[in-house]
């Protein structure tokens, strides 16, 4: 899928003061088709049967968000602590997989970030990929060399759009620090960047008033409504080594 590059970006200029506690999120009036919780067991066992709470993407309820990096970074609530992930992209629309990795998850319940390494293809701008998020409660599929037969227990799906940065955005970027930039993707829609920079301050900082506010209102924002996770604990997991991912050919459209 082929996007425009006007986007649902916001030229004006950032006036939001150091003060400010609540974001101003502004998601882009655009969705897709897709699953950001899974709770129902597919043959699970052991720690798959006792689950509290589903496996949940952290994305908002149109299933769609935007960035402007090649390698965004996803966000998890993983219900349990012992399970092998797996991570499929491919181009919105398209059967063609362009990058794809397993690897184990040994800590939570929690939240848990997941970023592709400088190796894998970077997203193109303009276009959106649809992931999805295969969890397993066996480890047996971790060790396949290919693309297993075995069924995932859980999945989740959505869209990450990559997008251009306007000329303005580029500039207050490139003047901002650290909280008027969190306020500048917020205003822009760049979900990606928002959740991302607001989960790090939140594990760094975690006794920052503001910031636990600002966390809980975004979790508990109507385009969000993640309100059952915003209280979960964001665990320091997962790398995702280039030796876990299946060398998968890249050819862009």
């Amino acid at each position: 899928m082929v996007m425009s590059n006007s986007s649902s970006q916001s030229d004006r200029k950032n006036n939001s003061g150091s003060n400010q506690t609540t974001l101003n999120f502004q998601p882009p009036n655009r969705g897709a088709p897709g699953t950001r919780a899974d709770a129902g067991s597919r043959g699970g066992s052991g720690q798959c049967s006792k689950l509290e709470k589903p496996i949940t993407a952290l994305i908002p309820t149109t299933n769609w968000g935007e960035t402007l990096a090649a390698h965004p970074t996803f966000w998890l609530y993983i219900p349990t602590s012992s399970a092998t992930v797996e991570l499929v992209l491919k181009p919105e629309g398209s059967d063609e997989v362009v990058y794809e990795v397993k690897f184990p998850v040994t800590q939570g319940p929690g939240i848990v970030s997941f970023r592709p390494p400088e190796t894998a293809p970077p997203l193109e701008e303009g276009k959106a990929y649809r992931w999805m998020f295969n969890f397993y409660c066996s480890s047996e599929v971790l060790n396949a060399s290919t693309r297993s037969n075995i069924p995932s227990n859980f999945t989740v799906s959505g869209i990450v759009a990559r997008v251009a940065p306007s000329r303005a955005l580029k500039q207050q970027l490139e003047k901002a620090g650290l909280t008027e930039k969190l306020d500048l993707y917020a205003e822009n829609g760049l979900w990606y960047e928002t959740l991302t920079q607001l989960a790090e301050l939140r594990r760094t900082e975690p006794q920052n008033p503001k910031v636990a506010d600002q966390w809980m209102d975004l979790l508990q924002h109507k385009a969000v409504l993640l309100n059952n996770i915003a209280q979960e604990p964001i665990l320091a997991c997962c790398q995702l080594e280039p030796k876990n991912t299946l060398s998968l050919p890249f050819k862009p459209k």
